[in-house]
């Protein structure tokens, strides 16, 4: 398996130049941007060497063995996309459009795989190995269907199948089932999300602090996503292109655990500023338009209104930040927050404290209920 994965690497990164030079020199199925361009189709050369970053290093691991084929998968799809698109009207063109509407097919069954084992590749319980299987049976069901279908969809129109197909019943069973298997898809996709969750939710320890990466990756996404159907051209439009770029990043982290407890410093901040900003927009924005509703009988412009607006979410920054930072503390933090309160009060009462041996028994309580030790002793050098 490794010796494959090792030849897969290669063939992706050649397959992800070949979609890039088509692109660059107009023959792509898309407009070529530099920036997204390279940057969409760099993804999977990266995912597949990072993959077998995994398989090397966790050969029992399932998860490099997947981020493998979700990479090939889609350099697959591109190259062939954009290949057919370059030989357009020829018989190769009808090939390579069914050779890529199978490997989307194959990118998103292995996504929802990845869903399924991530993190230590094994499934969360035996009763979801008949999803396990769908997912793996479902490419080659489709492949069936498609050489089986007299005409299969092509650049958005119906094409004969460039394969030759069946001609009968056998056929049109064929032609009839390939739409409807969107459904089903579908269906297994969120079924692996839910095994996604109640895995989350089920964790703890270390295997708990892997899919809070995976989970951060992903609420991400979906955050980015909604940005961008709001206002496609807004600039959260280049993070919806760099974010899905992540996903092996942080798959890599979580699986190999370099760095793994920074997720929950990297949340806390996400929460603090993220909040903190929408905060101070909202008041910059409701503070313009207060202003000027209140100035327009006496000025026509809104400039005093933007200055305004502006000197009061510059003096209002640290103390919204405090005060959003103390809210998420105490609501997803609370172990940490009580701490800080326990410390804030033993710091009071050691302004005032002058008997060592009551001070000696606060300290250990203090420890006590702020780290949890094991064992706690204090030691008084005499002088």
């Amino acid at each position: 398996m490794i010796t494959l994965m090792w030849v897969a690497v290669p063939v992706t990164a050649a397959l992800a130049a070949l979609s890039v030079w088509l692109s660059a020199t107009g023959y792509g199925s898309h407009d070529f941007d530099p920036f997204t361009g390279v940057l969409l189709r760099g993804w999977c050369p990266v995912m597949a060497s990072l993959g077998l970053l995994i398989a090397v290093r966790r050969p029992a691991n399932r998860i490099g063995a997947l981020l493998v084929a979700l990479a090939l998968a889609g350099s697959v799809a591109s190259a062939a996309g954009d290949s057919s698109h370059a030989l357009s009207g020829s018989t190769w063109s009808s090939v390579l459009g069914v050779i890529e509407d199978l490997a989307w097919v194959a990118l998103v069954t292995s996504i929802g795989l990845l869903l399924i084992f991530f993190p230590d590749g094994r499934l969360p319980s035996p009763r979801w190995r008949p999803l396990a299987w769908a997912l793996i049976v479902y490419p080659p069901v489709t492949t069936v269907l498609d050489l089986l279908a007299p005409t299969t969809m092509h650049e958005g129109r119906l094409a004969p199948n460039p394969f030759g197909g069946v001609v009968g019943p056998i056929g049109t069973l064929a032609e009839m089932l390939l739409p409807i298997l969107v459904l089903p898809l579908a269906a297994l996709l969120a079924l692996a999300s839910t095994a996604a969750i109640i895995g989350l939710r089920r964790s703890h320890g270390i295997e708990r602090q892997q899919l809070k990466w995976f989970a951060y990756a992903a609420l991400l996404l979906g955050a980015t996503l909604i940005l961008d159907l709001w206002d496609p051209r807004g600039p959260w439009s280049v993070l919806f292109n760099i974010v899905p770029l992540t996903f092996p990043v942080v798959i890599t982290v979580a699986i190999l655990r370099h760095r793994l407890y920074d997720i929950d410093v990297l949340i806390n901040r996400t929460l603090v500023y993220g909040a903190t900003t929408a905060t101070l927009v909202a008041t910059y924005a409701l503070g313009v338009l207060a202003v000027h509703a209140l100035l327009r009988p006496f000025t026509q412009g809104n400039e005093l209104a933007v200055a305004a607006s502006t000197l009061a979410v510059a003096a209002l920054v640290q103390p919204v930040r405090r005060r959003i930072q103390s809210a998420v503390d105490r609501r997803f933090y609370r172990s940490r927050y009580d701490a800080a309160r326990i410390v804030d009060t033993f710091a009071l009462r050691l302004r005032d404290e002058v008997d060592l041996d009551a001070l000696r028994v606060q300290l250990i309580v203090v420890a006590r209920d702020t780290m949890q030790p094991a064992h706690a002793t204090v030691w008084l050098r005499r002088q």
